[in-house]
This record gives structure tokens, C-alpha cells and sequence, in this order.
């Protein structure tokens, strides 16, 4: 019995309704939820619309690098991500003005089934590694055209290998049920057993998995930092997304720098702290503002709007990653490091990786990323190995080639992500 991951759709949408209610797939479940979205937004646009839906964490990321993409490329559609949560608090940065993301809880998945009636997309992307039988029988009564993004197959045993293998019985009978599906299979063995299942699916030639990338967003000429501070004759390091125990180094760090090059500047963007709170602008450690957003020592303060934090990481040459600073721990959140990557400003991290382990380990093997030297005997870090590390970086040729590494190393699935929208957009253009 082949193990797959689609829960097929066999001989009818009721009978399968019931085999999946026996087995209680937690993201079928009908619970009711009267607070599920405020779509009206998205309702009300006279814009073609595009919906995207992604239910696993694994594929958060890409759903966002992806989904951006394809609203860069195609700015006349109103597009909508449906997603369990968001990347983390930084998720806004990378967002295009014409994509939005709603939030949806295990049980009201049918839900937004029910609601592509209503939206009339154009085109549904399900950037998942498990299918959905009722998504894409929904899609085929209302004729709309499915691209399933990152299918792959089931490693154990699971209540999926039984609906999988009822489907296998009939599928013979059902060779163009899911003909309005199109699949981009993550691995081969994936795409040889959907051959198999034999139930009419698109299956593209193209096999690979679709990874986070960088996403380069317009740039906004109304940013008044930026006109307020940047110049061509002044050098800029953003400290992104800091937390107050660690504004001590950073500030410590620009003092003396500013010492040595006077045209340094730091813009510096606080974090959110645990229940979603911002640190306050008015005094940082007893330094009173000047004129709103400077303060002594050539420091700029950053406020968390969109188009600010992206005008700052264009015009940066390095970029700190905010709470990694900190003592290491995996639940710390920590700046994003693919969204400096995306406007190529140099990247330097202290030594909390937090949710992006993976990632900073492969770009300090690639040299695409400055991890800060402790210094020898101390246990913590100092504002002189954060000093050092700036220094460093600011040499252009190392700062040339620890951008380019990065960008090289990030961008490896772009082809197939490319080939993907380009066919997206021969679609879109019917």
C-alpha cells in the first residue's frame, strides 16, 4: 500500500466526509468559530484575487517568500494568505501592500473551504506538504485552478495511508478527478507514487522543494528618516529589533565608533517584548532624544512601521541581528536574517541563533554571515567584540563578499520558484 500523503477523494465527497469524520482529522473538524476573520477588506476589492492557504510550520517561511514574490509580480491582484500563525513579529516587513495574511484555527479550515465561493479566486495555492481532498474537490466544483506547492509523502504509518489506499482501489474510475490540480512534488519518489494514484493530477517535471528566499520590496521615496539622515557621505549600521538588555553594548559600541568615524551613524529599531509591548522612545538609559529621533553619538531610533525598517535596511551597510545578543535559547525570538539578506545589507549575529539555527550555521559555513568573537576569558560578550565585529565588517571588500556569499547561498530555489510564477502568470494572463 502506497504511503501518501493526500487523503484522496474516491467516490463521492460525502462518503469521504464521513471515513475523515471516523478518523477525526484535527484541520476537518466542523467546530464553529464566530471570530474567524474580518474579510471584508478583501471582499470589497474590485481587484482579481488570488488565495493562498498554508497549514504546516515547516513551510511558513516559504508560504511568505513565495507569496510575496508572486504578489510583486502580479501587484494588480489582491492577494490573501491563510496561515495558522505568522512567522514572527517581523512577518509585516516582508509583505507586499497588495498581500495580506489572516490567521485560522484548526477547526475552521472548512471554513475557508467555504469561503472561495464567496471570494472567487482566480487561483488557490496550497503551499503544503500534506494535500486536501476537500480543497481540491471544492476547487473542481467551483472550476477554479489549484497549484499544490511541496507535496511530498508520508515517512511512518498513519491514518492517511488508509483513505490513500482506498483511493488507490478506485482511482481507476477517477483518472480526472483532480485534473484542476497541478503538483510540484518536493521529491521524485512523491511525484512516482501520485503517478500511480492515478486520479488525473497535473504533476510538473520540475522536482524540488520550495525554501525561504529573499524578497526585495519597492523602495518608498516618502520615508522622512531617511531623508532626514542617510547621505551619501555617511556610513550606517542598523541595530534591528534590540532588546533593553542588550542596548548597553549597542549603544556603548556606536559611543566609541563614532570616536574613531564620525560619519557612522546607528539606527537603531527595539524589539517586542514578551506580551507584545514596545520599548519606549522618550530616554534610552538616561540619553534624552533630540529632535524626536536622534540622540547623542550619531544614533537614530527606528519606529516599527513598514516602510521605515525597509528604508533603513536598504540604506545600512551592516545589519545587527536584534536578540542575539542574548544568552542562547531557541524560544528567543531574534531578528529575521533573510530580510537584510533582501535588501543586501551585511549581516553580523551574536551567539543566539534562536529559531534560525539552520540558517545562520549555513551562512557562517558560507561565509555570508559575521558571528561575534567572544572575547578570551570573559562569558559574555562586550560592547569591544561588537566593536570589532562592526569594524571588520565595514571593509568593503569583506563587506562585498559576505553579501554576495549570502545572497548565493539563499537564493539556490529561486529557479524553481521562478519557473513556478511564470507559469502562475501564463494562467493569470487568460
Amino acid at each position: 500500500m502506497e504511503k501518501v500523503i493526500l487523503e484522496s477523494f474516491v467516490v463521492s465527497k460525502n462518503f469521504l466526509l464521513r471515513i475523515l469524520s471516523f478518523f477525526k482529522f484535527p484541520f476537518f473538524s466542523e467546530k464553529k468559530n464566530s471570530n474567524l476573520f474580518n474579510l471584508n477588506e478583501f471582499r470589497s476589492s474590485k481587484k482579481p484575487k488570488i488565495v493562498s492557504i498554508v497549514k504546516e510550520e515547516k513551510n511558513l517561511r516559504t508560504a511568505i517568500s513565495l507569496c510575496s514574490r508572486i504578489s510583486l509580480s502580479y501587484p494588480k491582484f489582491s492577494h490573501l494568505l491563510f496561515s495558522k500563525r505568522l512567522t514572527d513579529s517581523y512577518a509585516f516587513v516582508r509583505l507586499p501592500n497588495n498581500l495580506k495574511v489572516k490567521k485560522f484555527e484548526n477547526g475552521s479550515y472548512p471554513q475557508i473551504i467555504r469561503f472561495l465561493a464567496e471570494l472567487k479566486p482566480k487561483v488557490v495555492i496550497l503551499i503544503d506538504s500534506i494535500g486536501c481532498s476537500e480543497l481540491f474537490a471544492e476547487c473542481k466544483k467551483l472550476k477554479l485552478k489549484v497549484f499544490w506547492i511541496n507535496a511530498s509523502r508520508i515517512s511512518t504509518y498513519n491514518r492517511l495511508i488508509i483513505s490513500s489506499g482506498i483511493s488507490h482501489i478506485f482511482s481507476k474510475f477517477y483518472n480526472e478527478l483532480y485534473n484542476n490540480v497541478s503538483v510540484y512534488s518536493s521529491d521524485n519518489s512523491t511525484r512516482q507514487v501520485l503517478l500511480k494514484c492515478n486520479a488525473g493530477y497535473n504533476l510538473k517535471t520540475t522536482v524540488a522543494e520550495f525554501n525561504d528566499e529573499p524578497v526585495t520590496l519597492p523602495r518608498n521615496n516618502n520615508s522622512q528618516l531617511v531623508k532626514k539622515f542617510s547621505s551619501k557621505n555617511r556610513v550606517i549600521w542598523f541595530a534591528a529589533g534590540v532588546y533593553e538588555d542588550e542596548i548597553d553594548i549597542v549603544i556603548e559600541c556606536q559611543k566609541e565608533l563614532s570616536e574613531w568615524l564620525p560619519n557612522v551613524y546607528l539606527f537603531l529599531l527595539f524589539g517586542k517584548t514578551a506580551d507584545a509591548e514596545i520599548s519606549t522612545y522618550d530616554k534610552i538609559n538616561g540619553r534624552k532624544l533630540k529632535n524626536n529621533n536622534l540622540i547623542e553619538n550619531n544614533i537614530v531610533l527606528v519606529k516599527w512601521n513598514n516602510n521605515e525598517i525597509v528604508e533603513s535596511l536598504k540604506n545600512a551597510q551592516i545589519t545587527l541581528l536584534g536578540g542575539s545578543l542574548r544568552r542562547k535559547s531557541y524560544d528567543r525570538e531574534i531578528f529575521d536574517p533573510i530580510i537584510p539578506i533582501s535588501y543586501s545589507s551585511c549581516i553580523i549575529t551574536g551567539p543566539n541563533y534562536g529559531c534560525h539555527l539552520n540558517l545562520i550555521s549555513d551562512l557562517i559555513s558560507c561565509n555570508g554571515i559575521k558571528a561575534i568573537d567572544q572575547s578570551l576569558g570573559s562569558n559574555k560578550l562586550s560592547h569591544k567584540d561588537l566593536l570589532n565585529a562592526v569594524f571588520e565588517g565595514l571593509k568593503s571588500n569583506t563587506l562585498a563578499d559576505r553579501i554576495s556569499n549570502a545572497w548565493l547561498m539563499t537564493t539556490q530555489s529561486s529557479t524553481t520558484s521562478d519557473e513556478f510564477i511564470s507559469e502562475l502568470g501564463a494562467f493569470l494572463d487568460d
